[in-house]
């Protein structure tokens, strides 16, 4: 399992808690389930927390296989500074803890990956046949890493995954598919991203923000958080399946809140599908041309 895997189930615990005495607490005051909303009464920052205690533990062990992967070494060594260069890969696998990640184009045939800050020891960079693996520990904010591609390459799986540290997508980039997890960090971009099928975003009690977002199918899972995407194209162009357990999801000029608010949208001519399920975080998803 990995490590925002647990935390996610950590953080699932501690929902039930939460959630079983407010349950209990409001039937003793005469609420009925549909007259409770819990983003109204500041029980968000309480919730967060118990959350982020949960997802921000420190983890002294490495949870990619490292025996199986073809760890990378520095080409140029500096005192603040490790660059590590590769031709390039279809997949990109990162599994961060608290460092901030910025990913931006290049004009160079290669991959290059640039680690500075403090504790570079406790990042590894590898290949796994055509994926580039990074792999992070400890609970620095003090070291970033940036990792640049060349212009208009294309990407087959990516993989994002951030404990407590932020990543900043700087220019525009390509996959086919893209997996996001976010504990309690912040995902930003400020070029365009396209996915040309699936895109999966995971966010504990951070905050994902996306512009220019240019999707097929769509799926977000988010605790406590806040997801806030601007997609390319019309509300008309998906089918919605929301679950709403606590929380608020926002399409376009539809809100949808409450506890246990369930509805599936069809709109003929669809091109994709989105599936929306939010805790006592915010989804909100606006459309724009």
């Amino acid at each position: 399992m990995r490590k925002f895997s647990k935390r996610i189930l950590k953080l699932a615990l501690a929902l039930a808690v939460v959630g079983l005495g407010l349950s209990i607490g409001g039937v003793a005051m005469g609420a009925t389930i549909t007259g409770i909303n819990l983003t109204k009464y500041g029980l968000n920052g309480n919730i967060r927390k118990i959350a982020n205690s949960a997802l921000q533990e420190s983890h002294d062990s490495w949870d990619e296989d490292w025996d199986e992967i073809t760890q990378l070494k520095p080409v140029t060594t500096e005192d603040d500074k490790e660059i590590f260069e590769i031709d390039p890969v279809s997949d990109l696998d990162f599994s961060l803890s608290g460092d901030a990640l910025k990913l931006q184009s290049c004009d160079g045939d290669k991959i290059r990956v640039e680690v500075s800050g403090s504790k570079k020891d406790k990042v590894r960079i590898g290949t796994d046949d055509d994926s580039l693996v990074i792999e992070s520990l400890g609970r620095t904010q003090e070291r970033e890493i940036t990792v640049s591609y060349p212009k208009n390459l294309r990407f087959k799986d990516t993989s994002i995954e951030v404990a407590a540290g932020t990543v900043t997508m700087c220019d525009d980039f390509r996959t086919d598919d893209l997996d996001v997890s976010v504990g309690a960090g912040e995902f930003t971009n400020t070029g365009k991203i396209s996915v040309a099928n699936d895109i999966s975003v995971e966010v504990g009690t951070g905050n994902v923000e996306i512009s220019e977002l240019d999707i097929h199918d769509l799926e977000v899972d988010c605790g406590i958080g806040n997801v806030d995407l601007d997609i390319l194209g019309k509300e008309a162009d998906y089918n919605y399946e929301i679950s709403c357990a606590a929380g608020n999801v926002d399409i376009g000029d539809s809100s949808y809140s409450g506890i246990g608010h369930d509805k599936n949208i069809t709109n003929p001519n669809a091109k994709g599908d989105m599936e929306l399920n939010c805790g006592v975080g915010n989804i909100t998803v606006s459309f724009s041309k």
